[in-house]
């Protein structure tokens, strides 16, 4: 990952790499700019790419919403809130980024640099968050959608032909099927510092304990807890 003279020098490569040329170069080196070398270098001109992350969240819902909505005419609205939480999570925004073959560009400090694999991934995404954000402000919202359709369109379609199963929702299901009741998830322990937490869940069903499940968030790991009890109810 290199620092920001280097990003500079990069910018042309980088816009063949995205499909899109930045008019504003502080809007396109803030993109890349992760808070750890903006805390380390105070001097800095241009700002860290928090806010554009912030931003950029709502950008990608709204395109992917807005795509899902077109390949989608026949299904309802769960299944789209479905689709559409997954399409714009952090795992998804990861391969986003690699595909685009872009974290060589983050500019980090040295904290950012002692970043574990999961912390790594965590900035990763981030800045694809603030990429789709910066596109926005530089241009408007049909610049940012062709990006993403441009870019990622086909990915979504291979993903909708075979989505990430839902194993809580397929565990609710059997729970009120065959015992009259929810599945109830209890967080048992949660470790790592606080931009690096896993999170240990167990889900019960009445007293009896099913399936146990860790992840990166607590909705990650009742997922993998659901797919837990899946596997040995399956048995």
């Amino acid at each position: 990952m290199q620092p920001l003279k280097t990003l500079i020098r990069a910018k042309k490569k980088i816009e063949e790499k995205v499909g899109y040329s930045f008019k504003n170069e502080k809007i396109f080196s803030q993109i890349f700019i992760h808070k750890s070398y903006y805390n380390e270098n105070p001097e800095l001109e241009v700002f860290h790419n928090e806010r554009l992350e912030f931003l950029g969240d709502a950008v990608l819902g709204l395109i992917v919403a807005k795509l899902l909505f077109e390949l989608l005419p026949d299904v309802d609205e769960g299944v789209l809130s479905f689709h559409l939480a997954n399409l714009v999570n952090a795992k998804f925004c990861l391969s986003y980024i690699q595909k685009l073959e872009l974290e060589e560009y983050i500019v980090l400090g040295k904290g950012g640099s002692k970043s574990t694999n999961k912390g790594r991934n965590t900035i990763l995404a981030d800045a694809f968050e603030a990429l789709i954000a910066g596109i926005y402000l530089d241009s408007n919202l049909d610049d940012a959608n062709k990006f993403f359709y441009d870019n990622f369109k086909e990915d979504v379609i291979r993903y909708i032909k075979d989505p990430t199963r839902n194993f809580k929702a397929d565990l609710q299901d059997y729970s009120q099927k065959y015992h009259q009741t929810l599945p109830q998830y209890k967080l048992v322990s949660e470790t790592g510092p606080a931009h690096e937490r896993t999170f240990f869940m167990e889900v019960y069903i009445g007293s009896k304990q099913f399936g146990k499940g860790s992840g990166d968030s607590k909705k990650e790991s009742e997922q993998m807890a659901a797919k837990d009890a899946l596997k040995k109810l399956r048995k």
